[in-house]
């Protein structure tokens, strides 16, 4: 999933770029018309990236989401790992006591 965010950042900041010369081709074309100040160019085009983000993480949320039984054991909590060491050691302080 992290691949195909990387593949969507690289081509929404390509994108973003050549909208970016095209508006200002536009501006310089056209006079009187008003654009808007670098800093408020980038800040909305980082707001925009993140909104697309956080819609992303969404869909990805809903829709890859495993189903989880009531009775799901501590092993499966765990990702499916057992502790052994900690089952040795919890073992042996029952037997020393």
């Amino acid at each position: 999933m992290s691949l195909l965010l990387q593949h969507l950042a690289c081509f929404l900041l390509v994108v973003s770029a050549a909208a970016a010369q095209q508006a200002e081709r536009v501006s310089q074309s056209t006079s009187g018309t008003k654009t808007l100040q670098p800093w408020l160019v980038g800040l909305t085009a980082v707001v925009g990236f993140l909104f697309i983000v956080f819609i992303l993480l969404m869909v990805r949320r809903l829709f890859c989401q495993e189903d989880k039984s009531e009775g799901d054991d501590e092993s499966s909590i765990h990702g499916g790992h057992d502790n052994l060491i900690l089952e040795l050691e919890e073992a042996r302080k029952v037997t020393s006591l």
